[in-house]
C-alpha cells in the first residue's frame, strides 16, 4: 500500500485511505476539503463529510472550518508578501499562479458553511429520504424516535400473549423472550437459531414491530440507512436515486468507515463507488470496535477490494516514539480479525517544541504492563485498583513534562483511566476520590440513553394505572426485579401485581422520595447476578436521583418529565467532564476514541466480555454476520466458542484503541485468571509469536515473553513499581494549603430528627398493618331489624381500592352526577375494574355525596360547590422548632386533659399512652395530606377524610350501612389510631388558616372532623342510629386542644 501525502494530486475516483491511530485522519480530511474547494472548485455545499456520531460530526464540522479558515488567512497574507505558511496544504495553494482565485474559493466557502453537509450517516440517510420527493420513501407523517425500547416491549409482550396465553408451559421463558427482543427486534440482521420455535417468535415480534411502526409513523435510526438502501439497491428508482445523489454530492469523504455496517457500505458502494465518483473513505480496521452496533469489518475488507486506490498515512504526529514502538512490538505480526489487518510500523514525527515525559530512575519503555499472577493476592481486582491509585499518586508527585520552554509538574488532567464498563469506572472515580485524589467521569454514556430509562417508565406507568399490560412490562424490567411468566396463569394477584400495589402506597404516603427509595432499595444482589448489573444499578440510580430533583408532584409529571430528559441526554452534566478542575479523568475506552491523553492507564484489559445472555451478533461459516436469537449456549458450545474467538479479536482492537490514545505513557494492567485465559492481553502476553493462529485460551503464563523488554516493560503488580525521584520537580502546594489530615467531625447527629407523618409515628401501632385495612379486627356486628345493604358490596376491598374511591372524590363535581359517573368511568380500568362493576361504584359513590353530613354541616357533600373545597391539602410542618421537642406521650395527655367522658373517643389517650409510640420524639418535620377541607357557608373549615375499611359481620349476615353506627365507628377510628391523625390535621389547618385568614380564630373556624366511612353512606335515606347517621364518624375536638398540639408540635409547653 502507497503512502499518501496531504499534498499529492487529488483522487479521481474512489479511494481507501488507511490511517492508523494517531496519524491524522481528521487532519487529513479538513486538508482534503480546502483543496476540492479551492483546486477543483468544488462548492461547499456539494461536499459530503460522513462520520459515525454526533459528537464526530460536530469536531469534524469544527475542524473543517477552521482549516479552510487558516489557510484562507495563509494565501491572504502570503499574496500580501507574508512569509512562507507552515501548513502544507496553504503551501501547495500558494504556490499556484492561481492563489488568488483559491483563496476566493475559500472566503465563499467560508461565508456559505452553513449549507456544508458535514453530518452522520443516519443524519444523512434520512436529509435524503425527506428530500428526494417522489423518489424517496418518506411520510410527512413519519417520525424519528431515538428510543424505540417501549414499543419492542410492547409488541413482544403482545406477541407472547397471543402465542402462550393458554400453554400451561410455555416454551420460551417471558424475561429472556424480551431480553432477546430488545436486541433482535430493532435489528436488520438475519436470525440465526437452530431452535425453530425461539426463531419463528422473534421473527413474528420482528414483523409486528415493524408494522406498528409503519402505523404509527414511528422510524428508528437503525431503520433510516435500510431505506435509503433500498432506495438505491432494489427500488424500481434505484437508479434514478443513485443519479440524483451524484448530483448533489460530487464528492464524499468518509471518516472512521471500518464502522461502516453493510446498509451503509451498500448505500456507499452503489451510489458512489461503483460510479467511479470522487469518494474517499478514510479509517482504521484495527480500531473496529463496535461489532455489538453491527459494524461489520467484512464491509472494510470488500472495499479494500472495490475501490481504485489504496493509499496510508505513516505518520503517528501523536505519540513519542517509545509508545509508537511498543504498541507495534507488543503486537507483532498478530493478525485482528483478518490476515489484511495488523498493526504495521509507522514513523513517529512529533514537533521539536512539543513535550516530552521526564520520569527519573524509571523504565526507558514507553509501554508498561503490571501483571497479576494466579493466587498473587486473595483480592485481584482490589489489589488492582490499589497500584491503580499508587501509580496515579507517584505520577502526580514526581513525573513532569519537558519542553523548548521549560519544565512543568504532571497534573491530574495529564491523567486518563480508560475501562472496559462504565460501572469500573465508576467505581475508580470513587476510589481516587476516597484516596484524596481529584478524578471526575469523562464522556458520553449518560444513563438518560440506557435501558434503565425504560425501566423507570414501565414501572411508574404500572404504579400510575395497574393494568395487567402495564405490570407485565414492568416486570420484564430490571427494576422490579420479579418474574413475570407467572402473568401467563391468569391470577390477578400475583407476585408483581402485589409489589405495585405496595409501590402505589408507598407514593401516595411519601411521594417520589420513598417511591424512589424503596424500588432501590436491595436492587443490588438481584442485579449482581448479570455481567453489566453494576452499570445497570448505576443507571437504576442515577435516573431514580434524577426523577428526585424534578418538580412533577404525581405520577403521570413524573413520567413526562423523564421522557422530556430522556429525549435530550445530551442536556445531562453528569455524562459529561464535570468542570474544569483538575481532576484525574475516566471514561470507556469505546467513549476515548479519537481522543488523546497524555499519560494513560489501562486497569481492565484481562478478560474478553461476552455477553451471550440475549441475542448476539457473530459471523456464520460463511462470512455472513447474523444475530443469534436462540437458546443461551453452554460455555462448551461451538457457538460459544466461535462467539468468544471473534469477541476477542474485538477486544484485541478495542486494547489497540486503548495504548493508542496515549501521548507520553500507557500502562496496563492484567490479571492471570480463569476468566483471563481467553483474554486479548493474555493472547499478546503468551502466544506463540511463530504462529500467526491465536489458541482459543492460554491458561498459563509462558516462561518467557516475545517481546523487547526495552520497549514494552513488565513488573508483578505485587513488586515496587517506579518510585518518583527525591530529586523530582515535585508540584508545589499552592500558598496558603496545607497537607491532607484526618478530619475530625465534632457535631453530634441528632439521631431523633426526621421526617415523618402520621404513618410513620403509628407504622408499629395498628393492629392491621396498613393505614386503611381491608377489614379491621373488631367484634363482629350484630345489627336488629331491617338493614340496608351497604351500596359496595359487591365491590372490591383493600388500598387499591381505597385510591381509586380518593381520585373520583378528589377530581369529580359532586353537585354533578353524571361527572361522578365521567370520572368513574374513566379511571376505574386502570384499578382493575370493569364496566359493571366500574358502573356500580358510580352509583355507591353518587349516595356518599348526597348522605347529610349529621352534626358537621345541615346538608351533604353535593350542596358544596367546587369552590368550596379544598382537596389533598399537603403539609409540612417543623416539629420542635420553637423549644424542646416532645414525644407522643405529650400529645396523648393533651387529649386527656381536654377530651371529656361523653366524647365518643374519650378512651383513645389511655390506648395511645400504653403503646410504645408514646415515647416517639416530635423532632424534624411533620408530614401529610389532608383529603380534603370542606368551607362551610357559616364560615367554619371542616377536615374531611375517607375511608373504604369493611367493619366485621357475623357470617350468615352481609354488610349493611348499619354497621356503621356511631360506637362502632368509634372504636374502629380508635383502633386504627385515625384520631391521632384527626388531631395532627386539625393541628396543619389551624395553622394553615392562621397563615390565611386575617381574622382567624379558631373558636369561629375550626369547624370540627368528619370521616366518611363510604360503605356505609347509603344517600339521603342513611338510617340515624343512636342519634348519628351511619357512616359519618362526627367529632369536635375543643379548640384549646388543637392550639395546644399545635404548640406542642412545635416545642411549646
Amino acid at each position: 500500500m502507497i503512502p499518501f501525502e496531504i499534498t499529492d494530486p487529488l483522487p479521481d475516483g474512489p479511494m481507501l485511505l488507511e490511517a492508523s491511530a494517531g496519524t491524522g485522519k481528521t487532519w487529513t480530511i479538513a486538508g482534503l476539503t480546502a483543496r476540492y474547494i479551492a483546486e477543483a472548485g468544488v462548492k461547499i455545499e456539494e461536499l459530503l463529510l460522513i462520520t459515525f456520531s454526533n459528537a464526530a460530526a460536530s469536531e469534524l464540522r469544527g475542524r473543517v472550518h477552521s482549516r479552510i479558515a487558516s489557510v484562507a488567512k495563509d494565501l491572504e497574507d502570503l499574496l500580501a508578501g507574508g512569509p512562507e505558511p507552515v501548513d502544507p496544504v496553504s503551501r501547495l495553494l500558494g504556490a499556484d499562479r492561481h492563489a488568488p482565485r483559491h483563496r476566493a474559493r475559500l472566503q465563499t466557502a467560508l461565508d456559505n458553511f452553513g449549507t456544508a453537509t458535514i453530518t452522520t450517516i443516519h443524519s444523512f440517510c434520512q436529509g435524503q429520504l425527506e428530500s428526494l420527493g417522489v423518489l424517496g420513501d418518506w411520510d410527512g407523517a413519519d417520525e424519528v424516535s431515538a428510543d424505540v425500547s417501549s414499543l419492542v416491549r410492547e409488541c413482544t409482550t403482545d406477541e407472547y400473549l397471543a402465542s402462550y396465553l393458554h400453554h400451561p408451559n410455555p416454551p420460551l421463558d417471558a424475561r429472556r423472550a424480551l431480553l432477546v427482543a430488545t436486541t433482535a427486534a430493532p435489528s436488520r440482521l438475519p436470525f440465526a437459531s437452530a431452535n425453530h420455535e425461539l426463531l419463528g417468535f422473534q421473527e413474528r415480534v420482528r414483523a409486528r414491530f415493524a408494522a406498528r411502526r409503519r402505523a404509527l409513523g414511528l422510524v428508528s435510526f437503525d431503520d433510516l440507512p435500510g431505506r435509503l438502501r433500498f432506495l438505491v439497491t432494489d427500488s424500481p428508482v434505484a437508479e434514478q436515486v443513485r443519479a440524483e445523489l451524484r448530483r448533489r454530492f460530487p464528492v464524499v469523504l468518509v471518516d472512521e468507515f471500518q464502522d461502516t455496517d453493510p446498509d451503509q457500505w451498500a448505500i456507499l458502494r452503489r451510489t458512489f463507488v461503483d460510479a467511479d465518483a470522487m469518494i474517499t473513505l478514510i479509517g482504521d480496521p484495527k480500531q473496529s470496535i463496535y461489532g455489538f452496533r453491527s459494524a461489520d469489518l467484512g464491509s472494510y475488507l470488500e472495499a479494500r477490494q472495490a475501490v481504485r486506490h489504496r493509499a496510508t498515512l505513516e505518520t503517528n504526529h501523536r505519540s513519542e516514539p517509545g509508545v509508537v514502538a511498543g504498541v507495534t512490538n507488543l503486537f507483532g505480526d498478530l493478525c485482528l480479525g483478518d490476515s489484511d489487518i495488523r498493526v504495521t510500523p509507522v514513523r513517529s514525527a512529533r514537533s521539536p517544541d512539543e513535550e516530552i515525559l521526564v520520569l527519573d530512575a524509571a523504565p526507558a519503555a514507553r509501554i508498561w504492563l503490571r501483571g497479576h499472577g494466579p493466587g498473587a493476592t486473595e483480592n485481584p481486582e482490589r489489589t488492582v485498583t490499589n497500584d491503580v491509585v499508587a501509580h496515579v499518586r507517584t505520577l502526580l508527585a514526581g513525573a513532569r513534562f519537558r519542553s523548548s520552554k521549560g519544565e512543568r509538574p504532571i497534573g491530574p488532567r495529564d491523567i486518563a483511566i480508560l475501562t472496559r464498563t462504565r460501572g469500573r469506572g465508576l467505581s475508580l472515580v470513587s476510589d481516587l476520590r476516597a484516596a484524596g485524589l481529584p478524578a471526575t467521569w469523562h464522556g458520553p454514556g449518560s444513563a438518560l440513553e440506557s435501558p434503565a430509562v425504560a425501566d423507570w417508565l414501565a414501572v411508574l406507568s404500572a404504579v400510575a394505572q395497574p393494568t395487567r399490560a402495564h405490570i407485565l412490562q414492568a416486570a420484564l424490567g430490571e427494576l422490579l426485579g420479579l418474574p413475570a411468566t407467572d402473568l401467563l396463569a391468569g391470577r390477578d394477584e400475583t407476585p408483581a401485581a402485589q409489589r405495585i400495589y405496595d409501590l402505589s402506597r408507598c407514593f401516595a404516603t411519601g411521594g417520589v422520595t420513598l417511591l424512589v427509595s424503596e424500588l432501590l432499595a436491595g436492587l443490588g444482589p438481584h442485579l449482581a447476578r448479570f455481567g453489566d448489573g453494576e452499570r445497570h444499578l448505576a443507571d437504576l440510580t442515577q435516573i431514580g436521583e434524577l426523577l428526585l430533583d424534578s418538580d412533577a408532584t404525581n405520577l403521570d409529571g413524573l413520567r413526562a418529565w423523564l421522557v422530556a430528559r430522556a429525549a435530550a441526554p445530551g442536556d445531562e452534566p453528569a455524562t459529561r467532564l464535570a468542570s474544569d478542575q483538575e481532576a484525574v479523568r475516566v471514561c470507556t475506552m469505546h467513549s476515548a476514541k479519537g481522543l488523546e491523553f497524555p499519560i494513560v492507564l489501562l486497569p481492565q484489559v484481562s478478560v474478553t466480555e461476552v455477553n451471550l445472555r440475549g441475542a448476539f451478533p457473530y459471523l456464520d461459516a460463511t462470512g455472513r454476520r447474523v444475530l443469534h436469537v436462540g437458546t443461551r449456549p453452554g460455555s462448551r458450545d461451538e457457538l460459544s466458542s466461535i462467539a468468544r474467538q471473534q469477541a476477542r479479536d474485538e477486544e484485541l482492537r478495542l486494547l489497540y484503541v486503548g495504548l493508542t490514545r496515549a501521548k507520553h505513557l500507557a500502562i496496563a494492567w492484567h490479571v492471570m485468571d480463569r476468566r483471563a485465559s481467553s483474554g486479548p492481553l493474555t493472547a499478546l502476553l503468551c502466544r506463540d509469536r511463530s504462529v500467526q493462529q491465536l489458541r482459543p485460551e492460554y491458561p498459563t503464563l509462558p516462561p518467557a515473553f516475545g517481546f523487547d523488554p526495552g520497549l514494552v516493560h513488565l513488573s508483578p503488580v505485587t513488586a515496587p513499581f517506579w518510585e518518583a525521584s527525591p530529586t523530582s520537580s515535585v508540584p508545589t502546594p499552592k500558598p496558603g494549603s496545607e497537607g491532607l489530615r484526618i478530619a475530625r467531625f465534632t457535631r453530634d447527629i441528632d439521631q431523633e430528627w426526621r421526617r415523618t407523618s402520621y404513618s410513620g409515628l403509628t407504622v408499629h401501632l395498628h393492629e392491621n398493618a396498613p393505614d386503611e385495612p381491608e377489614e379491621l379486627n373488631l367484634p363482629p356486628g350484630e345489627t336488629n331489624g331491617a338493614t340496608t345493604a351497604s351500596p359496595m358490596n359487591d365491590l372490591p376491598a383493600g388500598a387499591r381500592f381505597g385510591t381509586l374511591v380518593h381520585e373520583v372524590l378528589e377530581q369529580a363535581d359532586w353537585a354533578d352526577s353524571g361527572h361522578v359517573q365521567q370520572v368513574t368511568t374513566a379511571r376505574a380500568p386502570a384499578f382493575g375494574l370493569d364496566r359493571e362493576q366500574a358502573q356500580r361504584l358510580a352509583d355507591a359513590l353518587s349516595l356518599v355525596v348526597t348522605t347529610p353530613l349529621g352534626g358537621l354541616w345541615d346538608g351533604t357533600l353535593a350542596d358544596l360547590p367546587v369552590a368550596e373545597r379544598l382537596a389533598e391539602l399537603d403539609f409540612d410542618l417543623p416539629l420542635g422548632d420553637r423549644g424542646p421537642a416532645r414525644v407522643v406521650a405529650d400529645l396523648a395527655a393533651a387529649m386527656s386533659r381536654h377530651l371529656p367522658t361523653s366524647d365518643p373517643l374519650a378512651p383513645y389517650p389511655a390506648r395511645l399512652l400504653a403503646t410504645d409510640a408514646a415515647r416517639t420524639s416530635l423532632k424534624g418535620f411533620l408530614t401529610g395530606s389532608i383529603d380534603v377541607v370542606l368551607k362551610l357557608p357559616g364560615g367554619g373549615f371542616v377536615v374531611v377524610d375517607y375511608k373504604t375499611n369493611r367493619l366485621p359481620v357475623l357470617p350468615d349476615q352481609e354488610l349493611s350501612v348499619e354497621h356503621y353506627h356511631p360506637d362502632a365507628m368509634a372504636e374502629a377510628m380508635m383502633q386504627a389510631h385515625y384520631p391521632l391523625q384527626a388531631l395532627l390535621y386539625c393541628a396543619a389547618l389551624h395553622r394553615f388558616l392562621a397563615w390565611r385568614l386575617t381574622d382567624y380564630s379558631p373558636d369561629k373556624h375550626l369547624g370540627g372532623v368528619g370521616y366518611l366511612f363510604v360503605r356505609g353512606m347509603a344517600g339521603p335515606e342513611t338510617p340515624v342510629v343512636a342519634g348519628g347517621r351511619c357512616g359519618v364518624f362526627e367529632w369536635f375536638p375543643p379548640t384549646e386542644l388543637v392550639v395546644e398540639v399545635s404548640d406542642l408540635l412545635g416545642g411549646g409547653q
